[in-house]
């Protein structure tokens, strides 16, 4: 059961005032309102005045789950005097990782979004020895099963006892108490916001599932044979490339075992970050992103849903994505589940419910997308369209345009001339200066390397093998940011 973390406040959304929940509108100012905090029992005033959002303040001192309390008891108040609510659709999703790394799902709809009548709406309601926030009543006579996370969410077991005894439940998420100023807005997120509802449990749900993982199995067995196909492929490509060209065999061992230490060197890097805590994370990315002294920039602090799923503050895991994925990179393509699989070995997931790091890391891409920085191309696939932070304009300004760390660039070419030497291959400088080019290319177009390869293959009548070796290891992220020690570039 994951548990949000609270912090008192002074503010508290809702009073309690004879046995009922009320806005700050329904009763008199200050400590003439007559309410006490649901949380606490302590007595509270109402704050109506011109420059803050009307709420509730304790008349002392303030106690840690005030304000949950008070979203969670009006929540179901709402429930019972409203009585209808917006579902969303009944679906199963099953994922799992094929042989090539590639993240396969299948889904399939178990009921179409609905918008329920309730005739009745009992709360705190006992079915067979388990205990309701709600259970509503709809004018078939179908009952549902609802439960109202704001501080914690139904737990697994409890999960699993709803669908062994196949009842219709589902569970509205209210965690993010701080937003909801207003009856309204409350309103609006318990009955009008299907994107809040889970559903727990639903008839038939369990086949279902076992009808999906049988249909996903083929699929990823399917992936398995053809990678085994690819591998051995792969395997007789490279034995006859090595009798064909024994010369080039010490350059090749000399090259894996390089992209060995560079793996361990970033699961190192990685191990390092997850232990650091959030001052030294900070610094590093402070000067990752060379960010200037003060607050942090709105940019990589977006309040999303679900941002504290990664076991640290938003700021932090923003930044991290952003340097990562957007800052300096040039153009290029991103997944959503490629940056989720690289955050998970760098951050300790604990979601609040079962997609919220999927929701606040599509959140942040969609602020970003209205931010100017990337295109949403459908599904979890966004293009960078812009790499340069705010705080960094005018220096972008100074050098021209898109290609603002032409430094970079240039070190590159100093590393194809290193590359070169690791693999062996002794290239002309003509034929450095063209893979120089692709690498340029490759911050603007997002072009595949090995159709460089090929291409730069026929054309010098060299192995395809030795051009792909020397991009992998003229690693451009690993250039500093700092001029080269020697011209390189007419």
């Amino acid at each position: 059961m994951h548990a949000s973390v609270s912090t008192p406040s002074l503010r508290v959304p809702f009073g309690l005032k004879d046995g009922q929940m009320v806005g700050p509108a329904e009763v008199q100012s200050g400590r003439a309102c007559d309410c006490v905090c649901p949380g606490c029992g302590s007595p509270l005033q109402a704050r109506k005045g011109d420059q803050n959002v009307w709420h509730f303040a304790h008349d002392g001192r303030a106690c840690a789950t005030g304000a949950e309390t008070a979203v969670h008891l009006m929540a179901k108040q709402i429930l019972a005097t409203e009585r209808n609510i917006r579902l969303p659709a009944v679906h199963v999703t099953l994922s799992a990782t094929d042989a090539f790394g590639r993240e396969r799902s299948v889904t399939a709809v178990l009921a179409k979004a609905q918008h329920v009548q309730y005739t009745a709406v009992d709360l705190e309601a006992a079915q067979e020895n388990r205990r309701a926030d709600a259970v509503g009543t709809s004018e078939s006579g179908t009952k549902h099963w609802i439960e109202v996370f704001v501080r914690h969410a139904v737990d697994t077991l409890k999960v699993q006892d709803l669908e062994a005894r196949s009842w219709m439940s589902y569970e509205i998420c209210l965690d993010d108490v701080h937003a909801f100023t207003s009856l309204e807005q409350l309103r609006i997120a318990v009955t009008a916001s299907p994107e809040r509802v889970r559903w727990l449990s639903y008839p038939g749900m369990d086949k279902l599932r076992v009808s999906l993982a049988e249909k996903l199995r083929r699929i990823l067995e399917a992936a398995e044979r053809q990678k085994a196909a690819d591998d051995a492929q792969v395997a007789r490509t490279y034995a006859a490339q090595v009798r064909s060209a024994p010369i080039d065999r010490m350059g090749r061992n000399r090259l894996q075992r390089e992209r060995i230490r560079s793996e361990q060197r970033l699961q190192q890097a990685n191990r390092a970050f997850r232990a650091a805590d959030d001052q030294a994370k900070r610094a590093y990315l402070k000067a990752k992103l060379r960010l200037p002294d003060g607050p942090t920039p709105a940019l990589v602090d977006v309040d999303v849903r679900g941002h504290a799923s990664f076991g640290v503050s938003r700021d932090v895991w923003q930044s991290d994505v952003f340097r990562k994925w957007v800052f300096a990179h040039g153009r290029r393509d991103v997944s959503l589940e490629t940056i989720l699989s690289w955050m998970a070995n760098r951050y300790d997931i604990t979601p609040a419910f079962e997609a919220s790091p999927k929701v606040a890391l599509w959140t942040y891409f969609k602020f970003l997308e209205k931010s100017g920085f990337v295109r949403h191309k459908g599904g979890p696939y966004f293009q960078v369209i812009r790499d340069v932070a705010p705080w960094l304009e005018a220096e972008v300004a100074g050098v021209g345009g898109w290609f603002w760390a032409p430094r970079v660039l240039a070190c590159s070419l100093q590393h194809l001339i290193e590359a070169d030497g690791l693999v062996g291959a002794n290239l002309t400088t003509g034929i450095l200066m063209e893979l120089f080019k692709r690498l340029r290319a490759e911050h603007s177009s997002n072009g595949q390397p090995d159709d460089a390869a090929r291409t730069l293959a026929q054309r010098h009548g060299i192995s395809p093998n030795t051009f792909l070796a020397i991009l992998a290891s003229a690693n451009v992220a690993s250039c500093p940011l700092q001029p080269p020690t020697k011209r390189l570039l007419a």
